[in-house]
């Protein structure tokens, strides 16, 4: 099953395999502002907005569930990495990385 997602105002999963129609949308958490980055993979979304939220959302039904939130940094529009375990991020003054397990 293809799908793509995205932010803007709102969280939204794109089915690629329907003529890329909105498959669901979440659009109640301020987090999913017009600028987020995602990282998919294991049935989980990784999204990590311009305030320094990061949100995880299940994305396995056929709707997106808000699994939890957490504030890691201060404002930034900076795409996190994942790299060796590490989560990977930066505001305007420090760079953090956080331990994922």
């Amino acid at each position: 099953m293809g799908r793509a997602y995205a932010t803007r105002g709102g969280l939204y999963c794109i089915n690629a395999d329907d003529a890329m129609k909105t498959a669901w949308s979440n659009e109640k958490e301020d987090e999913f502002s017009a600028y987020s980055a995602c990282i998919a993979g294991n049935d989980r979304l990784m999204v990590f907005g311009e305030s320094g939220a990061l949100c995880l959302v299940d994305i396995a039904g056929k709707e997106g569930q808000l699994l939890g939130k957490m504030t890691l940094c201060e404002r930034t529009w900076s795409h996190p990495a994942l790299a060796d375990g590490r989560l990977y991020i930066r505001d305007a003054k420090w760079l953090y990385a956080y331990e994922m397990k």
